[in-house]
């Protein structure tokens, strides 16, 4: 655990809100595609 919280230490703040805006956004783009996508081609994205 302790590792995890130096790691973190390593990034501001900004960086991980930034993080954060881009992982959702691309949740946001790969749950929308899966609902055209066949279900084998969903787990390459």
């Amino acid at each position: 655990m302790e590792k995890q919280t130096t790691d973190l230490n390593l990034y501001t703040d900004e960086d991980v809100q930034q993080a954060i805006k881009e992982l959702f956004s691309h949740e946001k783009f790969v749950t929308g595609m899966q609902g055209f996508l066949p279900r084998a081609l969903s787990h390459h994205i």
